[in-house]
């Protein structure tokens, strides 16, 4: 790195001093031309990483069920090699990056690309690609609707006209390519061709919906221009169809899982059941999360009702019992719950601490995991983390109190960065042979389709700047808690 930096700065010093104002410029557009091309290619890597994982995960003669047993099994125990939660965002923006691909073809990878816009779909949340990628492929009335049909569909066909990429360009693994039946030697150009390969990348949404032919047509011309034609199977695509948003897919259509043999990835190696260097200590308890009683909101509804709840509740937990050790803690949490659920609503008791070396994890009935309870964070983290809190906030958010001797009498602010995973739109009564994102309530003027699948809490996309700046700032904290909790 220094002697790059040293090279930069030389150069920088060379320009200042003698070069002409019309070099200086040349270099930086040949610069911001490097960048742009730096920014395809990381794209198209992700997609290739993500299509890598798709095909280990559908091998079925290997136990990956994950991306964390992949990264286990692969490339857990490699040194140097990417933490698991670097490896699980790279993995996911693959999948951001395939979906818009499948939704307007390598292309509009390219405009992404040409106009600086990569970070804002990979720090956008899982759901802004596929509804990006919906309305590629179906272009509605909307402005952005009639903004696709107006400017990107003819960037898109021109950028197809004038720089032809083959397939084999961009999936450099034949055998990913052969056993998906795509034909290295097409033309991205061709939309059956392509659809079909980005499609293949396996992502937790529903599937596209058809791409509208009529709207699609300058473009679809160009494959046909270059005579690429779908020779994979007899079958024909979404896009040779004049399909409406209600046609019913068949078996034949649905994208296909793509596979993969050799490469390092898939070498069958013994899958570790613990991380390396992680101490865990035990305690299992019979308490059932599933169990009714364990599933309904213990405290009243009525906001002042609530606070006196609170404060009881409170009471209650500050006379908690003290076990001298982690065998008598595992004595008392086995007779707190009985038949699944708490023997009693007053009954508390502390952890202890002082017998926890690493990890302490705390299971439920069938081994789910209650509480992971960490006592080994470096000191240096330890000593930084208020520090490095304050400064994601553009002023100091702490306040130094006692809740004793100085009661709370200003509100203050809380911030919930979550997702809504149990309030989406059921669908149990909906028609089965339509496309959830082409469906509309009846009797109501707007269809919210952005709650059909787990969508971020208002207070994660009003303070977006905020929570990236966590997760920027914080994000060795993070991957060392990844670590820990299993």
């Amino acid at each position: 790195m220094r002697r790059y930096l040293d090279a930069g700065l030389k150069g920088y010093t060379r320009a200042i001093t003698s070069e002409k104002l019309e070099a200086v410029v040349a270099r930086c557009v040949f610069a911001k031309q490097q960048d742009t091309a730096a920014s395809f290619n990381v794209m198209l890597s992700r997609i290739q990483l993500a299509c890598k994982v798709t095909s280990m995960l559908a091998d079925k003669d290997r136990a990956y069920k994950s991306t964390q047993v992949i990264w286990d099994a692969c490339l857990g125990h490699v040194e140097d090699a990417l933490v698991y939660r670097e490896f699980n965002e790279m993995c996911a923006s693959g999948r951001k990056y395939a979906r818009l691909a499948a939704g307007g073809s390598i292309y509009v990878l390219m405009v992404i690309a040409l106009r600086n816009q990569r970070w804002t779909i990979r720090r956008g949340h899982v759901n802004l690609s596929t509804d990006i990628g919906n309305l590629l492929r179906w272009p509605d009335d909307s402005e952005e609707g009639k903004m696709i049909t107006e400017s990107i569909i003819p960037m898109v066909a021109l950028l197809a006209r004038t720089c032809p990429i083959k397939i084999e360009e961009i999936m450099q693994d034949s055998a990913l390519l052969e056993l998906n039946g795509v034909p290295a030697e097409i033309l991205c150009s061709d939309l059956a061709i392509s659809d079909k390969l980005f499609e293949s990348v396996r992502s937790n949404s529903f599937v596209l919906v058809p791409r509208h032919n009529a709207a699609w047509a300058q473009f679809d011309s160009i494959s046909k221009s270059n005579g690429t034609t779908d020779a994979s199977n007899d079958t024909p695509s979404p896009c040779d169809r004049e399909e409406s948003p209600l046609t019913v897919f068949s078996e034949e259509s649905e994208p296909r899982s793509i596979d993969a043999q050799g490469d390092c990835l898939a070498l069958a190696m013994t899958i570790p059941t613990e991380s390396a260097g992680v101490q865990v200590q035990t305690i299992a308890t019979s308490y059932d999360p599933g169990h009714t009683n364990n599933s309904r909101f213990p405290a009243c509804r009525d906001r002042n009702d609530n606070n006196e709840w609170t404060e009881r509740a409170r009471a209650e937990a500050c006379g908690a019992s003290k076990p001298a050790d982690l065998q008598e803690l595992e004595t008392t949490l086995s007779t707190m719950y009985v038949s699944g659920k708490r023997r009693t609503q007053d009954s508390y008791t502390r952890v202890a601490l002082d017998g926890v070396k690493d990890v302490l994890a705390i299971q439920g009935a069938d081994e789910a995991l209650l509480a992971s309870i960490c006592t080994s964070m470096p000191e240096a983290m330890k000593r930084s983390l208020t520090q490095r809190f304050i400064s994601c906030f553009d002023s100091d958010p702490l306040q130094a109190r006692t809740t004793a001797s100085d009661p709370l009498t200003q509100p203050y602010e809380t911030l919930h960065f979550s997702w809504y995973n149990r309030h989406c739109t059921q669908g149990h009564n909906a028609p089965q042979d339509v496309l959830p994102r082409m469906m509309r309530r009846a009797g109501v003027s707007r269809t919210n389709h952005s709650q059909l699948m787990p969508y971020p809490l208002k207070d994660m996309v009003d303070n977006a700047a905020l929570y990236e700046s966590l997760n920027s700032i914080l994000e060795d904290v993070f991957a060392w808690i990844d670590g820990k909790v299993l």
